[in-house]
């Protein structure tokens, strides 16, 4: 949409700012959290412990689910720290926040 292409990009996180390196590959998923179904993040998982440059980025919406789902990732072998969460972002920049991920 225009609004996008002609947005002013000052003040738009960079991939660094959201802790992403330039060489990660980012995974999105951008859902409320209750989507996010076993099969699904063990697929994520299996993905993220072939490729080290992944990172998962997520919504933030508790704690004790952030605590969770680097608890799990841990469990299949996957460094909790690769799971990166967010809160939402401000309507005007969000989908140029988005941007950033490489597959949602």
């Amino acid at each position: 949409r225009r609004e996008v292409i002609n947005a002013d990009v000052s003040g738009i996180p960079t991939r660094a700012d959201l802790g992403f390196k330039e060489d990660d590959v980012v995974l999105a998923c951008f859902n409320q959290l209750y989507k996010i179904e076993p099969k699904v993040f063990a697929v994520w998982m299996k993905v993220m412990a072939q490729n080290k440059k992944t990172k998962l980025w997520l919504l933030n919406f508790s704690k004790a689910a952030y605590k969770y789902l680097r608890k799990e990732a841990e469990r299949r072998k996957v460094d909790g720290s690769r799971l990166v969460f967010h809160s939402k972002f401000p309507k005007h920049s969000e989908l140029l926040v988005k941007a950033h991920a490489d597959l949602f």
